[in-house]
């Protein structure tokens, strides 16, 4: 009867180690690797103006604004594209500040695009 109870005390433990491994890959581990990305993101933050202007060349403008609520908005302006390209300051502790892209602009009609058009715009010349 005494090798009866410990082996159900065994398969009891194990059952419950196995819940434990469990839970620890599920919530912990992943907690680990988000915050593992994080500090590798934080010592390259991506800045969407400079992505813009390397993959599309340098604007004919480039302006940056403080606006009324207090945020800085910066533009890139493609005359040829017929479009702008709005950003908008992203600020730290940990990462350096970074442009953030907010949307695109028609210039003809100064109305907001859609950001597939604005994209076939800019990798072809407008006509």
């Amino acid at each position: 009867m005494a090798q009866r109870y410990d082996l159900a005390s065994l398969a009891w433990m194990s059952f419950l180690a196995m819940v434990a491994c469990t839970i620890c890959w599920m919530v912990v581990i992943p907690q680990l690797m988000v915050s593992r990305a994080e500090s590798s993101e934080l010592g390259e933050a991506r800045d969407d103006a400079d992505a813009i202007i390397q993959r599309f060349g340098n604007p004919e403008v480039d302006s940056a604004v403080d606006s009324s609520s207090g945020t800085t908005v910066r533009t890139l302006t493609y005359r040829d594209h017929h479009v702008r390209v709005a950003f908008v300051r992203r600020t730290s502790r940990r990462a350096p500040p970074t442009w953030k892209l907010s949307g695109f602009l028609d210039l003809e009609r100064d109305a907001v695009v859609e950001g597939a058009e604005a994209l076939k715009r800019l990798n072809s010349t407008w006509r």
